[in-house]
C-alpha cells in the first residue's frame, strides 16, 4: 500500500508547499468507536486543499449485517484529496468535497456455521462534508460519502452460506479534529 500512495503523497505535498503557509492535523471518527473499532486521519494542506490519510476499521452493528451473517467487519486504508469552497476553506472550514482511494479489508461471519470468509478490495471514495471550528484549532466535521469496491466478487462461499458483498456503501459520520 505505501508504494501505491506514496508518489501521489510526494507529488501533492510538493505542490502544496509551492503556495501559502501550509498546516497539519489529525482526525477520527466517532461512529467507528460506537462500531467496534477506530478511525485515525492524518492531514497536510494549504490554500483549502489538503492531502488525507485514513487507516479505520469497524465492526457493523447486527442490524447492518446481510441476513444469515454476523461480524461484519471492515478495516480501510486510504489516501484521499479534499478541496475546500468557502471562503473559510484556506482555513480548512466550511464546505469540502473529496475524491480519493485504498483498499478495504472485509470479513464476515456465518450464523449458522461459524465459518468466516475475507476478501481485499481496491476502493474509489468520495465525501462531502462541513468543518466547523470549536475553539483554538478544534473542529468539529459532519460528512457523508461512497465507497465504490472495485474488485469485490459478487459471491463469496462462507460454510454453507453465500455472501453477496456490496460494490457501493454510503458511509457518514461526525469526525473530530485539530490543526496547527
Amino acid at each position: 500500500m505505501f508504494n501505491k500512495i506514496s508518489a501521489p503523497v510526494l507529488l501533492f505535498s510538493c505542490f502544496l508547499s509551492c503556495h501559502a503557509y501550509a498546516e497539519v492535523g489529525f482526525e477520527s471518527e466517532t461512529m467507528t468507536f460506537m462500531n467496534k473499532g477506530y478511525h485515525g486521519s492524518v492531514w497536510y494542506g494549504s490554500d483549502g486543499k489538503r492531502v488525507r490519510l485514513v487507516y479505520a476499521k469497524a465492526t457493523y452493528p447486527q442490524s447492518l449485517n446481510p441476513e444469515g451473517f454476523t461480524n461484519f467487519t471492515s478495516k480501510f486504508k486510504e489516501i484521499e484529496f479534499d478541496f475546500f469552497t468557502s471562503e473559510e476553506g484556506g482555513h480548512f472550514r466550511g464546505w469540502w468535497f473529496a475524491i480519493g482511494g485504498g483498499q478495504t479489508d472485509m470479513s464476515i461471519e456465518s450464523k449458522t456455521t461459524g465459518a468466516t470468509a475475507r476478501i481485499t478490495s481496491d476502493d474509489l471514495h468520495s465525501g462531502i462534508g462541513y468543518a466547523i471550528s470549536i475553539v483554538d484549532g478544534f473542529y468539529i466535521n459532519p460528512w457523508i460519502g461512497a465507497d465504490i469496491h472495485l474488485n469485490a466478487p459478487r459471491t463469496v462461499q462462507v460454510g454453507t452460506e453465500v455472501w453477496h458483498p456490496r460494490k457501493v456503501d454510503v458511509v457518514g459520520g461526525v469526525k473530530l479534529g485539530v490543526d496547527f
